[in-house]
């Protein structure tokens, strides 16, 4: 079954996931704890929502992977 969803398609549902999760655990260790309410449930909601309400920042975080690998992709073709 997944190895019918296109590769890009797998890259942009793992940043969405893996990216935030990273960003808030590396602020926890970093900064401290987040101060918002619940927690990474908490963190997670105010990026979605801030996504859903066309926000810039919050989808250049969300997509920030997929962007590097599409960058180095392109990098890499006009090498060759």
């Amino acid at each position: 079954m997944f190895r019918t969803i296109p590769y890009w398609v797998k890259m942009v549902l793992l940043s969405t996931i893996i990216i935030p999760f990273a960003i808030y655990t590396g602020g926890n260790v970093l900064i401290g704890p987040y101060e918002g309410n619940f927690g990474i449930m908490g963190f997670f909601f105010s990026i979605y929502s801030d996504a859903v309400q066309a926000q810039l920042a919050a989808w250049l975080l969300l997509l920030a992977a997929p962007m590097m690998v599409l960058v180095w992709r392109l990098a890499l073709q006009k090498r060759s």
